[in-house]
């Protein structure tokens, strides 16, 4: 019996790893590798109806060949993203607003190009014939340049199944928020438009998908239906479209692949990228890797390192005069915050221009500070080491009073054995940095709810989610799940916004405050007129706890930070603001609604095994001048 098991075992083996299967599986592949080809062709036939209506502007068949536009292009945009994601945010379909030319020393500004533009030409009151023009004429030669990329590309099977879970994350973070449409909101037949391009692809899987597989498409033709049935809807209702049918698609399309025997991102070179492909939910709480972000290979992740790092971080041994520590204004009562409007400086005497912003989960970011100077946690961490007007020292004290503590040298020694010297810059800066991204987590009570660990919210939540996704645009900016500026799926880039911020709390008499942001964070590469007054997306979790809001704290209350973006900002208020990103327009907010949204953001509060971070230390840290052992 086990000679028969061993040689059926053996026969498996050889017809999965025999030329005929192995051609099958490239066959799959390649097949639909051409019919995206063909697709694209579609898509550059239908730019140029596109712009032969609007070359004779005959207005009945310009809206008609605009949504064929958008149908065409959302039949290849799973594709598109995944292979070629810098072109797609470049030339296809980017925010529409100026940024600059990347890896280049000179500060250039890029005009806005693409489908989000020609969306909001397109909601115009009067058709901006030349504008979408120039757009079409732009779009063409981007297709054509993109196409010579793409027709180098060797699509496997993996390829194709993490581009479907990409996309399903894009549909929500950026398509049904609103994000892709800014001017028409035609967001629904968008999502249907796309879910047609992955049951085109996900079809191709059929042959050796077993039944339990086959629920993918129960699910694609439901989530359909349901897209369908919210057009016209003055209301979305998100949640159901999200927990039946995007978080299950997730999880089905993941099962699928990992049973099937395809291999996947995580195994493949030891990649390691933003999204946790093991993860079964997109409000999981293990949904992103740390990695990429905290630029520590998880090889390098040790719980005595983070330990330390906790030690140090509670410790006034890292300021030159001993009175101040990191948890000094990151305080884990209130969230890793001060509840000061403005933190105060080391020597007690002077306050800084800026607010203190929370550190859970601010790792999930590519930029650091409100001006986005820091481009590592470690580097962020130097910046406030040398600062005269924070811990105003060096590595070289830093290293001498430590080295002279018996419990840190064990410490260090414990955390760092390879190291020739354990206590030095980088294993200061790693510990911290191993300590800050500890400080992370989606088990908040919607968090729970979106993953079917809890069956109930209440209706002031539900509703405010709703009006978060939909009429207040809130998840344009504070994108789902983490809610802050870093843009979903590839979770590469963080995003900073103007928005007309206020020196003063007074809403009749708005006076605009004359902080540089971003423009003179001391990146010279960042100083341009885009970028002035321009400050980091922060998360909006924990944001009950985390009072005064805005980078100058110029606002108490939530209701008072909904008020300002009701408002339309600064410039809906009256006040000069070039390149504000937020609309002016007033959202039409009433009462109650800002107490729904209110509602849903204090939901997303969630502190487990954060408040109590300094009482679980191995020995007590220094406070009030007194060092251990120095």
């Amino acid at each position: 019996m086990r000679l028969y098991v061993i040689i059926s075992l053996a026969f498996f083996v050889w017809i999965e790893m025999s030329p005929s299967s192995q051609t099958n599986h490239q066959n799959r592949a390649e097949k639909v590798y051409h019919t995206f080809l063909k697709n694209y062709k579609e898509f550059e036939q239908s730019l140029s109806n596109f712009n032969e209506a609007i070359t004779i502007n005959k207005t009945s068949s310009i809206e008609k060949r605009y949504y064929r536009l958008r149908h065409t292009f959302k039949t290849i945009e799973p594709f598109l993203a995944y292979y070629v994601e810098n072109d797609y945010n470049l030339y296809f379909n980017g925010a529409p607003l100026p940024q600059l030319e990347p890896n280049v020393p000179e500060v250039t500004v890029l005009q806005p190009k693409g489908l989000q533009v020609i969306d909001e030409l397109m909601a115009a009151d009067t058709l901006a014939v030349a504008a979408i023009k120039n757009q079409i004429s732009e779009l063409v030669k981007n297709t054509h340049q993109t196409k010579k990329i793409l027709l180098g590309i060797h699509c496997t099977e993996r390829h194709l199944l993490e581009a479907c879970r990409s996309q399903l994350v894009r549909t929500l973070s950026l398509g049904l928020s609103g994000f892709d449409t800014p001017g028409t909101g035609n967001f629904l037949q968008d999502a249907i438009s796309v879910n047609q391009s992955l049951k085109n692809i996900l079809s191709n899987f059929k042959d050796i998908m077993k039944p339990k597989d086959l629920i993918i498409f129960d699910l694609l033709a439901g989530f359909n239906a349901a897209l369908k049935h919210e057009i016209g809807n003055e209301k979305v209702d998100y949640i159901p479209l999200i927990k039946q049918y995007i978080n299950t698609l997730y999880k089905a399309i993941k099962q699928f692949h990992i049973n099937a025997g395809i291999e996947h991102t995580a195994e493949v070179n030891n990649q390691i990228s933003p999204l946790n492909y093991y993860a079964d939910n997109i409000f999981d709480n293990n949904f992103l890797n740390k990695s990429p972000f905290s630029k520590i290979h998880p090889t390098d992740k040790s719980d005595a390192k983070i330990t330390l790092g906790k030690i140090l971080f509670f410790d006034p041994i890292l300021s030159l005069n001993v009175n101040k520590s990191c948890a000094t204004c990151h305080q884990p009562k209130l969230a890793f915050t001060d509840g000061k409007e403005k933190s105060i400086n080391t020597k007690n005497k002077n306050v800084f221009d800026r607010n203190t912003p929370t550190l859970i989960n601010v790792i999930y970011s590519n930029k650091f500070f409100y001006d986005m100077r820091s481009s590592k946690l470690a580097l962020q961490i130097d910046h406030v080491i040398y600062n005269e007007d924070e811990f105003n020292i060096n590595y070289i004290e830093l290293k001498k009073r430590l080295t002279s503590s018996t419990e840190y040298k064990q410490l260090f020694k414990a955390a760092y054995p390879q190291s020739q010297s354990n206590i030095n810059r980088f294993t200061i800066t790693n510990a911290l940095t191993q300590y800050v991204s500890s400080l992370s987590g989606f088990n908040s009570e919607f968090d729970k709810f979106m993953r079917n660990q809890i069956d109930h919210i209440d209706e002031a939540v539900y509703a405010g989610f709703n009006l978060f996704m939909g009429k207040a645009a809130c998840a344009t900016c504070h994108f789902v799940p983490v809610f802050n500026g870093t843009v979903p799926p590839a979770f590469t880039n963080t995003e900073s916004e103007i928005l007309g911020i206020l020196s003063v709390n007074n809403f009749n008499k708005p006076v605009l405050d004359n902080d540089p942001g971003r423009s003179k964070g001391g990146d010279v590469r960042q100083d341009s007129e885009i970028y002035y007054r321009s400050f980091k997306t922060p998360t909006i979790r924990n944001a009950a706890l985390t009072a005064p809001y805005m980078h100058n704290g110029v606002h108490h209350t939530l209701n008072e930070v909904l008020t300002f973006y009701n408002n339309g900002g600064g410039a809906g208020m009256g006040l000069k603001v070039p390149y504000q990103t937020l609309a002016s327009d007033s959202l039409g907010l009433s009462t109650k609604e800002i107490e729904q949204l209110i509602a849903f953001t204090t939901a997303l509060t969630d502190t487990l095994n954060l408040t109590s971070t300094a009482n679980k230390l191995p020995f007590v840290p220094a406070y009030e001048n007194r060092i251990i052992g120095y």
